[in-house]
């Protein structure tokens, strides 16, 4: 997951549960963040530089992984959320990020797009298009 170092972020969490979901946004995508995705009422927890982000480490959202947080000055704070998804084999800024931060570049999309050995949870996910 790649932030910009210069950008200022916010943890947000969303909900007064014990273990409600935190959010890490650009600061200045915030509120925008909170509209689309029906935050209610998130509240700040913290204000930080992107900066202070480098080498943390988040949890894949359906796969038992760990993402390593790293920095990028071509992330955006346009719309969006101001983090971005690095894929190594995916594009020239993504692999020089990969290249310092040492992250996998292996390609596992094949030819026809799909991963050709998906994990068990891929399995159950409802495809974004048809190939028939």
């Amino acid at each position: 997951m790649a932030f910009h170092p210069d950008f200022e972020y916010v943890a947000l969490e969303a909900g007064d549960r014990p273990d409600a979901p935190v959010y890490i946004v650009a600061a200045e995508l915030a509120v925008s963040v909170a509209e689309a995705c029906k935050l209610d009422a998130p509240a700040e927890l913290a204000r930080f530089k992107g900066s202070v982000l480098e080498r943390t480490t988040y949890q894949h959202p359906f796969l038992d992984r760990s993402i390593l947080g790293v920095l990028a000055t071509y992330v955006t704070a346009d719309q969006g959320t101001g983090a971005v998804h690095t894929a190594p084999a995916h594009g020239a800024d993504d692999f020089y990020t990969g290249v310092r931060y040492n992250l996998d570049p292996t390609c596992r999309v094949d030819a026809v797009g799909p991963h050709p050995r998906r994990p068990e949870a891929w399995n159950r996910a409802t495809p974004l298009r048809s190939r028939g």
